[in-house]
């Protein structure tokens, strides 16, 4: 595709990932704009919005992070009593049972999010939770083929895997201990 091709994309598309932010960087790199996830302009207008309040996406979050923090404890007793069917099961059927009921009626007809977590953009300071719980699910799952088959290849992919849920955990933390405005200047300032 050609560079103007791609200008001319840009120019009539929308991101959900920072090109309209980035305009001037994407513009000069024809691989920065194909990986990134494009959508139509009116798509996201014509969806229907969660009217939840400040307090209620920091009750949301705080809730998501207690969740969090006890199946921390269940997938790390797991994976020290070396139980693969029950981290299999965590990451392939709880987790995605749980993140598929909806949060509201608004939620189940947004075709392409995790219907449990409150489709508003009041929520975005917390995203961070949602993406600790999915690095959970996946660490879950990698530690279970570690408990199958131990190698030091494996043995690496757990750790470079826990940090990243750790990092992700921690910052949902850091944000549900704030106020909300707190939480929404930090989102902002990324």
């Amino acid at each position: 595709m050609g560079l103007s091709v791609l200008l001319l994309l840009a120019g009539c598309w929308k991101s959900d990932t920072n090109i309209v932010k980035n305009a001037s960087q994407d513009a000069q790199s024809s691989a920065a704009v194909s990986e990134t996830l494009l959508v139509p302009v009116d798509a996201s207008s014509s969806l229907p919005h969660n009217d939840i309040k400040p307090a209620e996406a920091r009750a949301f979050a705080t809730k998501l992070l207690k969740k969090i923090m006890a199946d921390e404890r269940f997938v790390l007793d797991a994976y020290e009593l070396k139980e693969y069917d029950i981290l299999k099961k965590y990451a392939l059927h709880d987790i995605p049972e749980y993140m598929n009921k909806p949060y509201s009626e608004v939620e189940s007809k947004v075709p392409f999010l995790s219907p449990y977590f409150p489709y508003s953009d009041v929520m975005d300071p917390y995203t961070a939770c949602d993406t600790a719980l999915t690095k959970l699910a996946h660490l879950a799952s990698i530690m279970g083929d570690l408990v199958r088959e131990d190698t030091s290849s494996m043995r690496q992919i757990v750790r470079e895997e826990k940090e990243k849920y750790i990092e992700a955990r921690d910052k949902c933390k850091k944000r549900v201990h704030m106020s909300y405005e707190e939480a929404y200047q930090a989102y902002n300032a990324e």
